[in-house]
């Protein structure tokens, strides 16, 4: 799924007010915890990790809209036709949603989908092909997580992923069930 894009120019600016502030801190060495609640602490952690995470935003990824993590995955209680905001795994695991959605008043419990039915799963709902178009897959591709591919740190490899992804192919060679439809 396309992720909002975040006003990057608003988040570099932000950032550099916290390391205006805070002169002493180390960004690197922030918690996410402290990127959570301290203002401009997630901006600063996502301009520190921006080059970094180039695969990511490869494909589409986004800071976090909590915590500044780069990521691919999305808000739970964003609602279609709207770009959801961006929510890192981490984030998602322990039951936040994205600040818009908090605002109004949306309780994750309200808005999650059955938590049997994603645990263990890997939902993939589009990805960016070669001309940086965005393609939806509708319905998503779900890829059991013991099935990807990893990196020796037991990482997904995202290269490998999205090449199954964009061939129409499943992790162990079968085919999904409706490979890249288009919009």
């Amino acid at each position: 799924m396309a992720l909002a894009n975040v006003d990057w120019a608003v988040w570099r600016q932000e950032a550099a007010e916290f390391l205006r502030a805070h002169p002493a801190v180390r960004v690197r060495d922030l918690t996410r915890d402290e990127r959570l609640v301290l203002l401009g602490a997630r901006e600063a952690w996502a301009v520190l990790t921006h080059q970094a995470a180039a695969h990511c935003r490869r494909y589409g990824g986004q800071p976090c809209s909590l915590c500044g993590e780069w990521t691919c995955a999305f808000c739970e209680g964003c609602q279609r036709p709207a770009l959801p905001q961006a929510v890192c795994t981490e984030c998602d695991r322990v039951h936040l949603l994205c600040r818009p959605c908090i605002a109004a008043g949306k309780v994750y419990s309200e808005v999650a989908r059955d938590e049997g039915e994603a645990e263990g799963f890997l939902e993939v709902t589009g990805y960016h092909d070669e001309t940086d178009t965005f393609i939806t897959l509708d319905p998503p591709l779900r890829f059991p997580t013991e099935n990807l591919p990893r990196h020796a740190d037991g990482t997904f490899n995202i290269d490998q992923l999205m090449e199954f992804v964009a061939s129409g192919q499943r992790p162990g060679g079968e085919a999904a069930a409706d490979p890249g439809r288009r919009p």
